[in-house]
């Protein structure tokens, strides 16, 4: 059995884990950590009672409940862990606590199948509707109003306020823009508001204004109703290389028959010269945080998408510059998770792809294929695709690969107080640092390397700040998407939602690199041949060098 409880308390660590103003802060906060780690490991086990006697341990300890975070991760641990065990009562009453004393993820409350045994009880229903206030409070109705072709004025004014307030309050990257002032930039777009003349028009001006702050975890996402207006795609991928644009792959029979094949180049789109067409219609729409992560996004995910009823018209250029004319529909948009890889490739070398963490399936593939991993030389970790996810995912993989516990990300956020405000006291940083338990019984201890490229983002950083800060191996390939941290989601009118960046993160020493991207120890940069021939120069590079050199630990 496993608790789906796992996924917020370890997210919670995460957010909460902080320095203390008694005893000794550090051996406190390992303490805690070590025992949050070791109940999880029995309850992944299906180990309930074994797990719940350690959230109870926790819980007679006044020093942990006195921090209000580790209340709330013990409290809401145990009513899940009794309602598993059957103590309704006892499960309620944890229940309550956790929420008097701050939980409010309603929607994770209302599908946690470890509070199904106590879901009937009346007591259940009363106590989770206490949390309603304060989401209406944050996410009011009365502007997260549904969706319509044109939404009213008085609705997009309120998104317009929603977003200025959201980002005002909880935006941790001001000082990286000192040239915007976001109460001007509000007053020069209200005037705008009128102008748009359909939803569609109002989202694209609302993602114009995220782009100012330059950072690819502030953002807007449209209705759902607009998805295929915004993200509908021909069955192909694109990335420029050597100032060109090629595309990669291709997802259609038809069109492989047809002449569409990896290598061509594109040189038009609409009539217009790619790098204009880039520049005019798409880069003013892209949150990024830095030029690599900019540049990979214009040219690779959104270079063609667009209106599911308006097709693509292409001019591309092939072999002995052969130019074609094509005209491509778009296809709806339709997310498929990434699915998990593992072969063996050359001299016994494992290789993984693991494209997201954004679910824990990656994990358990992870795990289930453990043995076979432990079979070969070496290992090659591909997070070239990976643009994120949830961090505990990728954290969980980290540590198979050491005996000994690791630092993860430090992060950093602003605690705002009105109080303090008004007594002209400046916002409190909060400071975060950690430590993530390796995994006792399974580890990997021969050489390893991760690729990384430039849509390397979000939690997959953090995977590899953590490789890196351990010294584990080497990082091959191009520099990441220099973009993490804990993004606040919230609604907009029309059921659209944008979210803002709330948490800096570093490297456990400080050094920076959100905003610069995490360099490797081994640059390697495909050219337009490798494209043409289909050559994977940078798996290549990890191959060879993992064939050098024997113990590859640095």
């Amino acid at each position: 059995m496993k608790c789906a409880w796992l996924s917020v308390v370890l997210c919670l660590l995460l957010v909460f884990s902080h320095s203390f103003t008694f005893g000794n802060d550090a051996d406190i906060e390992r303490y805690f950590q070590l025992k949050i780690m070791e109940m999880s490991q029995f309850w992944s086990e299906g180990k309930i009672k074994e797990g719940t006697a350690i959230l109870e341990e926790l819980y007679s300890n006044d020093e942990f409940l006195k921090i209000n975070d580790k209340r709330i991760t013990i409290t809401y641990g145990l009513a899940c862990g009794y309602s598993l065990l059957g103590g309704h009562d006892k499960a309620l009453d944890l229940l309550t606590e956790a929420i008097d004393a701050g939980f409010s993820n309603y929607a994770h409350i209302q599908k946690d199948s470890d509070l199904d045994n106590i879901r009937n009880d009346e007591r259940f229903s009363e106590i989770i509707r206490r949390i309603q206030p304060r989401l209406d409070f944050w996410d009011s109705p009365f502007i997260s109003t549904p969706y319509s072709d044109n939404l009213t004025y008085d609705e997009k004014v309120g998104g317009l306020s929603k977003l200025w307030s959201e980002i005002k309050y909880n935006f941790v990257y001001f000082d990286r823009v000192p040239e915007i002032n976001w109460d001007s930039l509000y007053m020069a777009y209200l005037p705008r508001v009128k102008t748009t003349q359909s939803t569609y028009e109002y989202y694209r001006m609302l993602q114009e204004i995220c782009v100012y702050l330059k950072d690819g975890h502030t953002a807007i996402n449209p209705p759902a109703e607009l998805m295929n207006e915004f993200w509908a795609k021909p069955p192909i991928k694109t990335l420029i290389i050597e100032d060109k644009v090629f595309i990669t792959d291709v997802d259609s029979d038809s069109l492989f028959q047809n002449g569409i094949i990896p290598g061509l180049e594109i040189t038009q789109i609409n009539g217009i010269p790619v790098r204009q067409y880039v520049t005019e219609r798409i880069m003013k729409y892209i949150c990024a945080s830095t030029k690599q992560g900019l540049v990979r996004n214009a040219y690779g995910f959104y270079l063609l998408a667009g209106s599911v009823n308006e097709p693509v018209e292409l001019v591309l250029k092939g072999e002995n510059g052969k130019i074609l004319k094509e005209t491509l529909n778009r296809e709806p948009f339709i997310y498929s998770p990434p699915k998990f890889d593992f072969n063996v490739i050359d001299s016994n070398i494992g290789y993984v792809n693991l494209p997201t963490f954004g679910s824990n399936d990656i994990y358990d593939a992870f795990d289930s294929t453990f043995n076979r991993i432990m079979q070969t030389d070496a290992l090659i970790i591909d997070l070239r695709e990976n643009g994120g996810g949830n961090s505990q995912v990728g954290y969980n993989i980290l540590a198979y690969l050491t005996d000994s516990p690791f630092s993860i990300v430090q992060s950093k956020a602003t605690i705002y107080s009105g109080h303090k405000r008004a007594r002209g006291v400046a916002e409190k940083w909060e400071v975060s640092l950690g430590n993530w338990q390796s995994n006792e019984s399974k580890f990997y201890d021969k050489p390893v390397v991760v690729l990384i490229g430039s849509f390397t983002a979000s939690a997959a950083e953090d995977f590899v700040v953590s490789f890196d800060t351990m010294r584990r191996g080497k990082l091959i390939g191009e520099p990441t998407a220099g973009t993490t941290g804990q993004p606040l989601s919230f609604s907009l009118p029309g059921g659209g939602s944008g979210r803002v960046c709330t948490m800096r993160c570093t490297y456990p020493d400080g050094k920076e690199f959100v905003g610069s991207g995490i360099y490797p120890h081994i640059l390697v940069k495909p050219t337009a041949g490798d494209i043409k021939s289909n050559l994977d120069v940078v798996l290549e590079t990890a191959i060879k060098y993992l064939k050098k050199s024997p113990d590859n630990h640095e």
